[in-house]
């Protein structure tokens, strides 16, 4: 038990460790709206059903493709670029992003401190990104509407340009009890989810289906432009990336 204890704290300060890093080095979380006209924010959910020991392999390969995918949208054209990573969690409305960045490429010119001017900076920011969150606890419940809420208002200011959001979930919420569903807006957004289906799955197909289209209706209702889901098994980062785009 005590080595139990040991082995738990060490994980503690390692995680406060590489939050406290990826903290110091958020580029531009303090920029204006009108300073960047691209958006994407990046849903990560941590429920036990969709992340533990046993698909954290599948899950770090998936977000090695969400790496590659975001590289790709990013470079499309050299207008700033904010991206942000959320995480749905039992409350995850109002909850702050665990990384956020602005992004510009540059091939000449004077790069400002704090915006990653180059592929190789934003590799490294993705990277960096990653281990944070494979380093995290999941939690009992799944608040995949607060997350979206949340991911919503980050871009409620940004007046033109494109709006993307990437879901990366077992698609199936449970919310604490006497939780208030939230009202969302999604106007104008590109929504790709990628999904893995749950154990529960296999003996009833249905489950699934019916869990995506109430996803599926849910965007259509708030607004989004474009909806796509791909099945996390053989995702390739350019569809991901095709889903981001207008």
């Amino acid at each position: 038990m005590r080595g139990h204890s040991t082995s738990s704290l060490k994980r503690l300060r390692l995680v406060v460790l590489l939050e406290i890093v990826l903290m110091s080095i958020s580029f531009g979380a303090g920029h204006a709206q009108e300073d960047y006209r691209t958006s994407l924010s990046v849903l990560f959910d941590f429920s036990e059903t969709f992340y533990n020991e046993q698909t954290k392999p599948r899950i770090s390969r998936l977000l090695d493709s969400v790496t590659s995918a975001i590289t790709d949208f990013s470079n499309v054209s050299d207008t700033p670029l904010k991206i942000s990573f959320l995480g749905i969690y039992e409350l995850s409305f109002d909850k702050p992003p665990i990384a956020t960045a602005v992004y510009q490429r540059r091939l000449f010119g004077v790069c400002k401190e704090d915006i990653l001017c180059s592929p190789k900076a934003l590799q490294d920011w993705l990277e960096l990104t990653k281990t944070v969150m494979l380093s995290k606890q999941n939690v009992r419940y799944t608040d995949i509407s607060g997350g979206i809420h949340s991911a919503s208002l980050i871009a409620s200011g940004q007046a033109r340009g494109e709006k993307s959001m990437l879901i990366l979930s077992d698609c199936k919420e449970e919310r604490p009890p006497k939780t208030i569903l939230p009202k969302l807006n999604l106007k104008g957004f590109n929504v790709v989810v990628v999904y893995m289906p749950l154990d529960e799955d296999a003996k009833d197909p249905n489950n699934l289906s019916v869990r995506l289209e109430h996803w599926q209706n849910t965007f259509r209702r708030a607004g989004a432009a474009k909806v796509t889901f791909l099945h996390l098994d053989g995702i390739s980062p350019s569809q991901i990336s095709k889903g981001l785009k207008n």
